[in-house]
């Protein structure tokens, strides 16, 4: 079920970029008969880019908290050490019961 939602709502945000990228053609189309009614849709489809990435950002960035994964009963430990093969730190995550 979780990859159905997953699925959907990337569906969802490619149309919305899609949607939005439309309102700015459309937008541009306008401007050039008129600057107030081309400059309003422009400034829609501005804001609907910015809407449209900041959800996409927002759901990149919100699956890493690895402490949801937990359930009811279990605590969230995780231990950081230095991996020489690649120079750089790993962490290690598991749940403990309490």
């Amino acid at each position: 079920m979780e990859y159905i939602i997953m699925a959907a709502a990337a569906i969802a945000l490619v149309a919305w970029f899609f949607v939005s990228t439309l309102i700015c053609i459309y937008g541009f189309e306008v401007f050039r008969d008129s600057w107030t009614g081309g400059g309003i849709i422009l400034l829609v489809g501005a804001a609907s880019f910015i809407g449209c990435f900041a959800t996409m950002f927002y759901f990149i960035d919100s699956h890493d908290d690895n402490s949801e994964h937990c359930g009811p009963g279990t605590e969230y430990r995780e231990s950081l050490h230095y991996n020489p093969s690649t120079r750089s730190t790993d962490t290690d995550w598991w749940c403990e019961v309490r």
